[in-house]
């Protein structure tokens, strides 16, 4: 009986390749003092295919990452690349602060500082939570953010980015909501700078974005 083992032994081979080369390219802008834990696995669950094109990622402070893979996307080489770059991008904010992220509008900037990170090392692919949700739909939950969420701990990604039915927000609101506030920041800092940017520059950042769209 024939027989499908996926990945293959080459997929798995390209895929360390592709975190390996990812790595260096975004060390050697963003470095650490400390060396980076990859674990890497078979992710088998559907969501992982259809809602993250074959790739799942996971920073755990103080520098370890967890990725999960599977070939069955049509787009997880460059799903992978982007991943593995972002994820390093939460490895070396941790660093820059030495700590994780304390605060929910600490986690927005965080977020957006990992997400421009991987934009910029893997143009080629976008991830589609970016984009999911465009200006009009955040602006219009905007001053619920401000009132309930940005000073709420960030010990999780929590309503506002994944539990959507928690609060009422759309599924993925805050990356797409991290992502435009970090390019409208942008305009104005360093990619680096993302980090160290105060609560009161994030919301002028979001009043200045969301302001028009409401």
């Amino acid at each position: 009986m024939a027989q499908k083992i996926s990945p293959t032994a080459e997929e798995f081979r390209e895929a360390q390749e592709i975190i390996e080369n990812s790595l260096t390219k975004a060390e050697a802008e963003f470095s650490l003092e400390r060396d980076v834990i990859i674990e890497i696995g078979l992710g088998g669950h559907d969501d992982i295919v259809e809602m993250f094109d074959g790739v799942y990622g996971f920073a755990s402070y103080p520098n370890e990452i967890e990725l999960k893979f599977n070939t069955a996307a049509e787009n997880w080489r460059q799903s992978l690349k982007s991943t593995t770059v972002h994820e390093y991008a939460h490895v070396w904010g941790f660093e820059q602060r030495g700590r994780e992220s304390s605060k929910k509008w600490e986690y927005i900037l965080e977020e957006a500082f990992t997400q421009h990170t991987a934009k910029q090392f893997a143009p080629e692919y976008q991830s589609q939570w970016w984009t999911e949700h465009g200006t009009q739909t955040v602006a219009a939950y905007w001053e619920q953010v401000k009132e309930n969420e940005l000073d709420q701990d960030s010990e999780d990604a929590g309503p506002l980015f994944i539990n959507s039915d928690d609060e009422g927000y759309s599924l993925g609101l805050g990356y797409s909501l991290s992502f435009q506030i970090g390019q409208e920041l942008l305009g104005e800092h360093k990619l680096s700078d993302l980090l160290t940017l105060s609560k009161s520059e994030l919301v002028r950042a979001g009043d200045n974005l969301y302001q028009h769209e409401r």
